[in-house]
């Protein structure tokens, strides 16, 4: 993860060593995958795609770009959400004390989680035309990065962007994308934050922040590395 995260002309000779090894495991491990796929016929996501390859509808590259891009996603993301989630609801305890009155309310609370963590801070588009913004004009072939995470706190469309609301109006946020590139996962990624947050929280009702946060160096995926708690 980290070129994506970071200016590669940051990195050390020592950390692009690491990426160039750890590109070369993920090839690898995507090739056994698609080779015991392709052996067994499995009808599963994987599986699927193979069909896709023998039907001329993806390429190899595509194919294990897909995968890559599924595997990633659905790892990164996730643990953004959980990890971020959870210290920022350690920060409010008049939330918990309102999911603990009402589990219901849970489904709101991720929507609303999901809005202020933006787990993918940014994403990288292509202009397929010209588009006009203001005094601003973006070419055909441009490419440009949108702040998912400064759009999930525009006053205009959440008021009051930095608090958290349970019953806000508009819960059309971009967390996940928006359009023909919505999160593939979107249902899943919503599932496992509510079942993984709700557990820690009602295991331990008492559990509270014993230490400073630890994130990664990446300015895109907030990824924590350690997230200090006591239960007691």
């Amino acid at each position: 993860m980290l070129p994506f995260g970071r200016d590669v002309n940051t990195l050390s000779s020592d950390e692009l060593v690491r990426v160039k090894a750890a590109g070369e495991g993920l090839h690898g491990f995507v090739d056994t995958v698609l080779s015991r796929r392709t052996a067994s016929g499995a009808d599963d996501v994987v599986g699927r795609l193979l069909a896709g390859e023998s039907e001329d509808r993806l390429s190899e590259l595509e194919l294990f770009a897909n995968i890559v891009l599924l595997l990633i996603a659905g790892h990164e993301n996730s643990t953004s959400l959980i990890g971020n989630g959870a210290a920022m609801l350690l920060g409010l305890s008049d939330v918990r004390a309102e999911l603990a009155r009402d589990p219901s309310r849970w489904p709101a609370a991720i929507e609303e989680l999901m809005r202020l963590v933006t787990p993918n801070q940014f994403i990288r588009r292509l202009a397929l035309e010209d588009i006009a913004r203001g005094d601003h004009t973006i070419r055909a072939g441009d490419a440009v990065l949108l702040i998912l995470a400064a759009a999930n706190r525009d006053p205009e469309a959440f008021p009051e962007p930095d608090r958290f609301g349970f019953d806000r109006p508009n819960r059309q946020t971009v967390a996940l994308g928006h359009g023909i590139h919505y999160c593939l996962g979107a249902p899943l990624a919503r599932l496992e934050g509510r079942v993984a947050l709700q557990t820690v929280f009602e295991r331990w009702p008492a559990v509270r922040q014993a230490g400073d946060l630890v994130y990664a160096n990446n300015f895109n995926v907030r990824l924590l590395h350690s997230l200090p708690v006591s239960t007691s």
